[in-house]
């Protein structure tokens, strides 16, 4: 049996979504001075740059690779503000499509 393609893609992107929730947090977290080091962080935006991508979040993907390249360069100072904003934005935007769908498939 030949597993649908879409279904297995939108599962990825739950997934993703899930995933970009705690790493909002962890973002947080290291702006208010948490216990995430430079590494973590780096790990963090650039599996988010990749991933962001993939499923077609073009601006996070793009907000997470400036910040990599921060990173990398070794400032202190570090933009996080526009890639939480993004992040906040985009889970809130994929929030109300699922609603909406949600709505839509209960109606019908």
């Amino acid at each position: 049996m030949t597993a649908d393609p879409e279904a297995a893609i939108e599962a990825l992107k739950q997934r993703f979504l899930a995933r970009c929730e705690t790493d909002l947090v962890r973002l947080q977290d290291y702006a208010d001075g948490g216990q995430i080091s430079n590494e973590e962080l780096y790990y963090l935006v650039h599996r988010l740059s990749g991933a962001a991508g993939v499923f077609g979040f073009d601006a996070i993907s793009a907000l997470a690779g400036e910040l990599e390249v921060v990173l990398l360069e070794g400032r202190t100072v570090l933009p996080l503000q526009p890639l939480m904003g993004g992040l906040k934005d985009m889970l809130e935007r994929e929030a109300d499509l699922g609603s909406a769908a949600s709505r839509t498939s209960s109606a019908g």
